[in-house]
């Protein structure tokens, strides 16, 4: 990777629920944690997959979960925009 270029991307963890933030270049590798919310049940419906994406010209990290939770955080300032648990919505996943 030339030494100008970075890489931007994020990950979730489940042992201590936290989406951090991670930019990879060739001289150094930097994280930081997202904003991360309360459960939302007991029944672990943290994020499985995240998309980067825009949302109204806002860049912002999508992440979809069990039980039909969506996870939205601005990529800006990492704050969680909304989460929500929609009914009906089974087997959700993040297409290219």
């Amino acid at each position: 990777m030339p030494a100008d270029r970075s890489t931007r991307f994020f990950t979730y963890s489940y042992e201590v629920p936290a989406l951090s933030e991670w930019t990879v270049s060739a001289t150094q590798i930097a994280s930081k944690t997202l904003h991360t919310p309360p459960e939302p049940n007991t029944n672990y419906n943290w994020p499985n997959a995240l998309a980067l994406t825009t949302l109204d010209d806002t860049p912002v990290v999508v992440g979809v979960g069990p039980y039909s939770t969506i996870y939205i955080w601005n990529a800006r300032d990492g704050t969680l925009q909304d989460s929500v648990q929609l009914e009906q919505a089974h087997q959700m996943a993040l297409l290219p």
